[in-house]
Formats: C-alpha cells, sequence, structure tokens
C-alpha cells in the first residue's frame, strides 16, 4: 500500500473554513495519513487489551478499504478526506464482487470503529459512517449435526484419544476453536466437573460444567498426553501445542470419513450443541454459556420444535460413550 508523506497534503489555507473550523486545527486534520491513522488505532486497539484475533480482522478490513480508496479516490490522503459516498461506493462495490451482507456489515463495523477513534483523538470533525446504513444479512439454516452424523464421526475417532477428546469437548461444551486451542492443563477441574474458559470472546473469562462423557475422555487423554515443556491440553503430533488450522483439519478428516456429505466445521459443533441444549438453557449457570451462545438455544428451541414434528430430531444423550 503507497505511503503518504505530510508535504503532500493540501494546504491549510486552501481548505473550508465555513463549518467553523479553525485554520491551525484544519491543519492538524490533514497532516495525519490514513496509514498512520490506522497504526494509532491498532495501537489503541492494543491498550484496550482486545483480543488479537480482534485486532487482526480491524487491521485486514481497515487496510482493504483503504486500498480501494487508494485506486477509486487520488483526493483520499488523510482520514480528513473521506466523506460518506466513500464508504457507501466501497460497500456497493463489494455488494458487487459478491461479497456477502454479512461480510459486507463485518467490513463496515470495523470502519466505523476506525472513523470513531479518529473522532474521538480528534484527528476529524465527523465520521464519515454515520448515517451509512448496515448491510442486511442473510439469513442462513444453523449447520449442526443429527445424531447418526456426530456418532459416526465420534465412533471413527475412538481409536485416537487425543481426537476423541477434542470432538467430545466441542460436542459437550460449546467451546470455539480459539478456546478450544487455547485450553491449559489447570484449566480442566476433574474433580469439580468445570472447563475454565480464561480468554473468551471479548477476553471475558468463563466456566463451563463438564458432563461424565467429556471427563471421561479428558481422563483417557490425559493417560497418553506426553510430556510436554509447553501446558497447553491439546498437542500436536510434534508435542506443541495443535493450532486452530489442525483442529479444523481434524474435523473435516472425520466428517468424511463419516460419509457426512454436508459442510460440517468446528462452529457447525458448536451449533449441534446449542440445539441440543435448546430448550434447558434455563437451568444452565449463565457464565457457563458465551452471550451469543444463549441467541444460538433461542433460535435452535424453534428448529428443534420443527425437527420434532418431522422425526428428524432424535434425543439420545449427546456423544457416545467411548
Amino acid at each position: 500500500m503507497p505511503q503518504h508523506n505530510a508535504n503532500n497534503f493540501a494546504n491549510a489555507s486552501q481548505l473550508p473554513t465555513g463549518e467553523g473550523v479553525a485554520p491551525g486545527r484544519q491543519a492538524k486534520l490533514r497532516g495525519v495519513s490514513l496509514e498512520q491513522a490506522l497504526e494509532h488505532f491498532l495501537s489503541s486497539l492494543e491498550s484496550k487489551n482486545r483480543a488479537q484475533g480482534t485486532r487482526v480482522a480491524y487491521c485486514t478490513d481497515v487496510e482493504q478499504f483503504l486500498s480501494w480508496l487508494h485506486d477509486n479516490n487520488l483526493t483520499a490522503q488523510s482520514p480528513a478526506d473521506i466523506e460518506r459516498a466513500d464508504i457507501t461506493d466501497y460497500l456497493t462495490s463489494l455488494g458487487r464482487a459478491g461479497v456477502s451482507g454479512i461480510t459486507r456489515a463485518r467490513k463496515l463495523a470495523a470502519i466505523r470503529e476506525y472513523f470513531r477513534f479518529l473522532e474521538g483523538e480528534r484527528l476529524i470533525v465527523k465520521s464519515p459512517t454515520a448515517g451509512v446504513e448496515t448491510p442486511k444479512k442473510e439469513k442462513h439454516l444453523r449447520s449442526y449435526l443429527l445424531p447418526d452424523e456426530y456418532n459416526r464421526m465420534l465412533s471413527l475417532a475412538g481409536s485416537d484419544p487425543r481426537d476423541f477428546c477434542i470432538l467430545q469437548t466441542f460436542l459437550q461444551t460449546g467451546v470455539r476453536v480459539s478456546e478450544l486451542c487455547s485450553l491449559r492443563l489447570d484449566d480442566i477441574d476433574i474433580a469439580g466437573q468445570t472447563l475454565h474458559i480464561r480468554e473468551g470472546k471479548g477476553m471475558v473469562a468463563r466456566d463451563v460444567e463438564l458432563e461424565k462423557k467429556a471427563i471421561a475422555a479428558v481422563k483417557n487423554y490425559l493417560l497418553i498426553r506426553p510430556a510436554a515443556p509447553d501446558d497447553r491440553l491439546f498437542l500436536n503430533r510434534y508435542g506443541q501445542p495443535i493450532g486452530e488450522r489442525g483442529v479444523r483439519k481434524l474435523v473435516v478428516k472425520y466428517r468424511t470419513r463419516a460419509g457426512i456429505n454436508k459442510k460440517v466445521s468446528c462452529h457447525s459443533l458448536r451449533h449441534t450443541f446449542a440445539t441440543y441444549n435448546a430448550g434447558i438453557i434455563g437451568v444452565v449457570k449463565e457464565q457457563a454459556i458465551a452471550p451469543e451462545m444463549v441467541q444460538d438455544c433461542g433460535r435452535a428451541v424453534v428448529e428443534k420444535a420443527n425437527l420434532l414434528q418431522t422425526g428428524e430430531l432424535g434425543l439420545p444423550p449427546l456423544g457416545i460413550d467411548k
């Protein structure tokens, strides 16, 4: 992405003063490039202890917007040059390129946050995102597994205690893949039958109740877990912490071996947990469920009722005994 020097910015004397902005203030508004402003924004996110995944996502989305600006608006050199039309034109171009409404809404959220920061730092007078309507998100059916499907995956993983434990942890707790990969040995309280999630969404920790099948799977895995300097719970074949990519590949492997044709991801296992816990969410401790998981369970109540009527959904205990 091209870098811009402050000497290339328009002279403050050429700026409009009709909005009551002093000439000296206008010069300051023009004295920071879009990329410099992005660096300040990312530093602010880090100082607020925002999760690394959030920082990376915001950086990517804003950088893509700035790249589009440089290609489509040659006069845009600083944040003060950006107008609402630039934002709407960008969203329109994404839509024409086939980008989904969900993705466009996410990108707009990142851009809004970027300009909200600049407005708070008084590097711009007003955010150009003000008044920009959020793209409508498409309604998708939640992807989850039926009992026969997840039981086939678990059966195939039965000969590998680690893989079996990973699948059971997803199905019994509904954790995110990032949370699973961050689990440490002392996050497992077998006596107390709880799993401590220390790096949840928004850096909010919570405790999740463990069912007996998950506890049994963890115990079996710990018997064969190799000694390693790292205290992460799940390790790869090299004795190093398994990454999110490795876990995703593991889920795809067992989906394929189980002959499941529909798309199944780590998030599908999370949705499976929500679906089979629909209607009993009230008896689960609030802190044990991520906020959006409560929403998932609420939506799942309707889907579950429909499936029960059609006979598609059986109600055996979630997960099988090894």
